[in-house]
């Protein structure tokens, strides 16, 4: 039995960042430790410092709870990548660790490589009605996964108090949403690109036979997912209220009238200075003694 270098150990700041948003996305602390592969101790400690630190996190994560009212909007997590980390690994591992495994399991690929296993997925999708339960349910199947792989390769990588797995990638789809069927209507493919990095992060497309929309960028694709809809959601629910370009343009008139209110309070007050020039009062009380100071 030999040991093998552990992957680099990641900042506690960017832990609590990490754990932080999952919270507030309303994911329960045994829900991040599965997820980041930490245990679920481990996490509520983080989440417990960081809630003294910012209580507006335990409004948030309340706020954001998984809700099964979705509008009919059906979702799944697609094209997961996983890194693994071994922490420990056999003879078996040690004397081959660069080996490829196609279709490990039904749909998934591994790759091995020294101290950290890629896993890819080719068409395995998770559905469910929102990101989070859509996520979720992807956890239970990779748990699963990485077990078999320990026992067939004879490594470690669910170790406790260190991090097991990361998501390298997975794209987020909702097929049937509202602006998808509006943009087959129209024969619309949309692209959206991300400002950052100009990477792929959103599309708009029937390409499943459904009309769907996915957002695909590696860091932001979850948070996209949940950002659009509510906006979608957001426009649909109120009908009434003005457009983004009908926003826009009130807000170019109020910057112009308050520019020209600006420049009207300027002129007055620069007549107001020849009418009443300055003068030193000082002087001009110079001398004068009330009565009342005997």
């Amino acid at each position: 039995m030999k040991k093998i270098g552990r992957p680099k150990k990641l900042s506690s700041e960017k832990i609590k960042r990490e754990f932080a948003l999952l919270y507030r996305e309303g994911f329960k602390p045994s829900q991040i430790a599965k997820l980041k592969g930490f245990s679920r101790q481990y996490v509520s400690r983080v989440i417990s410092d960081l809630k003294d630190q910012d209580p507006s996190l335990v409004n948030s994560f309340l706020s954001s709870q998984p809700d099964d009212d979705s509008k009919g909007w059906k979702k799944n997590v697609h094209a997961q990548q996983i890194r693994a980390f071994v922490h420990w690994a056999g003879d078996r591992y040690q004397k081959n660790p660069n080996a490829y495994f196609k279709d490990f399991v039904a749909g998934v690929d591994v790759a091995c490589q020294g101290s950290f296993i890629i896993l890819r997925s080719n068409k395995k999708r998770f559905y469910a009605e929102s990101e989070q339960k859509a996520l979720w349910k992807s956890l239970g199947f990779w748990s699963d996964v990485i077990h078999k792989l320990e026992d067939r390769l004879g490594v470690l990588i669910f170790k406790k108090g260190a991090q097991a797995f990361e998501f390298l990638y997975q794209e987020f789809e909702t097929q049937d949403s509202a602006v998808a069927v509006d943009a087959e209507k129209k024969g619309h493919v949309w692209r959206v690109f991300h400002s950052d990095d100009g990477k792929l992060r959103l599309s708009v497309d029937w390409s499943e036979g459904t009309p769907n929309h996915e957002t695909h960028h590696k860091r932001d694709s979850h948070a996209d997912s949940v950002v659009f809809e509510r906006h979608i959601n957001s426009v649909l629910d109120n009908p009434q209220a003005p457009s983004f370009a009908e926003l826009t343009c009130m807000v170019r008139e109020i910057a112009l009238v308050n520019k020209e209110t600006a420049q009207g309070l300027k002129a007055v007050v620069e007549v107001m200075k020849t009418q009443f020039p300055k003068r030193d009062f000082v002087e001009d009380f110079e001398g004068v003694r009330p009565d009342y100071f005997g």
